[in-house]
């Protein structure tokens, strides 16, 4: 899962001082965001360092690369995790046949090279599936009040709440979806209220109270091909949810390590789709 580490890390910081003049003494902190994800191999267990306020942030500097990372299932199965090559993120499992376990319970165990340690525990839940699918094609629409303009998808399940990720999956190629295939390049989708800066997330989230939904049009970013993602996630990734992509800050309240570290060990099982988004039709 890409992209998703706390906004917050830059100022992740515990200040010490009591009415001093300038905040600059700060306990360094490690931070996990770590996920098992039903279905899929374990890989992208992200654990860094957090910066002092006045030190301008390097993630790559942040990251920590020399930890033993151990997760383990409920069946008495450990797998020992290793460090992705330089320029890549996370720790991940070598083997990548195995894949993580629906209604299984997972642990999470850290010890850092300082021989600080950290722990943390998820549940993966049941399997689910679609009812009702996007379109492999929907066209954009010229006003997205009209009715023709609602594309509803739904899945399986009842009652609590899922975690929804679109995600363009392409932002250089248009042309290469179509039938017959063109050379038409991409196109960012206009929003006079959205910032410059928006279009650098190819990814959005929400949270949704219920097993269905419709396309967000406002959401999208990009025309061309996306993946849409429903997440049946553990109380642990829908407590990440509401910290990182909702309130953006730290609340200890919502932490799920215990130990010496902070952040989120999560799970969840997951049903992926794609549709190609289509520049609206005059």
């Amino acid at each position: 899962m890409k992209k998703y580490l706390f906004p917050l890390i830059c100022f992740l910081t515990l200040f010490v001082s009591c009415g001093d003049d300038l905040p600059t003494a700060y306990e360094e902190r490690y931070v996990i965001e770590a996920f098992v994800i039903g279905g899929e191999p374990i890989s992208d267990i992200r654990i860094v360092r957090t910066y002092p306020i006045n030190t301008p942030f390097d993630y790559s500097q942040a990251l920590v690369r020399d930890a033993e990372v151990i997760i383990s299932d409920t069946l008495g199965n450990s797998f020992r995790l290793e460090i992705a090559a330089e320029g890549e993120e996370g720790y991940y499992f070598p083997d990548s046949t195995y894949l993580v376990q629906t209604n299984m319970d997972y642990t999470l165990n850290v010890k850092f090279a300082d021989n600080k340690t950290a722990t943390g525990k998820a549940s993966v839940p049941d399997t689910f599936s679609w009812v009702e699918k996007a379109p492999d094609f929907i066209y954009y629409p010229t006003d997205s009040q009209i009715d023709t303009a609602v594309v509803d998808i739904s899945w399986t399940g009842e009652g609590g709440f899922y975690l929804l990720e679109s995600k363009a999956l392409d932002t250089l190629e248009y042309g290469i979806y179509l039938d017959p295939p063109t050379d038409t390049m991409n196109m960012r989708v206009p929003n006079p209220f959205r910032d410059e800066r928006a279009y650098d997330n190819t990814t959005t989230w929400g949270l949704l109270p219920t097993n269905e939904s419709v396309v967000i049009w406002g959401a999208l970013r990009w025309y061309g091909l996306h993946e849409v993602s429903i997440f049946r996630s553990d109380f642990n990734m829908l407590r990440w949810f509401l910290q990182a992509r909702g309130s953006q800050q730290y609340n200890d309240l919502l932490n799920t390590i215990e130990g010496d570290a902070i952040g989120c060990f999560g799970g969840a099982s997951v049903i992926r789709d794609t549709s190609v988004f289509l520049f609206p039709v005059e």
